[in-house]
């Protein structure tokens, strides 16, 4: 369906949508055909591939918007609309969706739109910046495969310079958005840190903190502590769904 959806402490949302679709932006889904949101999901699970629940209920995002699958599971009736209760400020709402693809405009639909660092530069695998108000050497690690045009040797590269240099007081490492890849390049920078760390070359004296979310998985799980072997006193603080404040 032209829509994205979102879970959320309090029910599933439409977060985004294909025009001229963008008006539900912001509903909760109250049934799909005629089983709950949490039915439906109930219905998808035996069809996701999954090493635990949080992932299932990642993956269960894309899956509940595709309508063979919906059929698959006894939840509609052919393919060519999905039934959809919606509840908004001014009650709910049935709509028939069409399938249909396009480019999705995420909401809040505004102008100007502030984005938070850790949805910067989304395309990249891997980058960091350094915030210079808290002295944070800033990593964020969206994917553990090598890039072409930005080789992790060269990465590394510029980033030590960084650590070594600058006034870097805190290091953070950000793996929210990580669904994995190959164990190997975090566990170097661990290391590489590690030693650093030992010999006096860089120092993180307010800290060493890793974040992960709902969609850390795979490869990214592994690069957690304690079979990482981290920078020493390292802590990960897991970023749960979302209240919609």
């Amino acid at each position: 369906m032209p829509l994205a959806v979102r879970w959320f402490s309090d029910g599933l949302f439409i977060s985004g949508a294909v025009e001229p679709h963008t008006r539900l932006i912001g509903a909760r889904v109250v049934r799909i055909g005629e089983a709950t949101v949490e039915g439906a999901f109930a219905a998808l699970r035996p069809f996701i591939s999954a090493e635990n629940d949080q992932w299932v209920r990642e993956i269960s995002q894309s899956y509940l918007l595709l309508p063979d699958l919906l059929e698959a599971a006894g939840l509609i009736t052919g393919t060519a609309t999905v039934p959809l209760t919606l509840a908004n400020r001014a009650g709910e709402e049935f709509v028939n969706m069409s399938p249909g693809g396009g480019m999705i405009l995420a909401g809040p639909l505004r102008t100007y739109r502030p984005e938070p660092l850790y949805l910067r530069s989304a395309s990249y695998n891997y980058w960091f910046d350094f915030l210079p108000e808290s002295r944070t050497l800033y990593i964020k690690y969206n994917q553990c495969v090598e890039m072409t045009s930005l080789p992790w040797a060269a990465f590394l590269a510029e980033m030590n310079e960084v650590a070594s240099t600058w006034p870097v007081e805190r290091l953070v490492i950000d793996l929210r958005h990580n669904s994995g890849g190959s164990t190997k390049f975090l566990l170097d920078l661990l290391e590489q840190y590690r030693q650093a760390i030992g010999s006096g070359v860089v120092s993180f004296p307010k800290g060493t903190y890793g974040i992960i979310g709902k969609r850390t998985a795979s490869s990214a799980v592994l690069n957690d502590p304690p079979a990482a072997s981290p920078v020493p006193g390292v802590r990960y603080r897991t970023s749960p769904y979302p209240t919609r404040a």
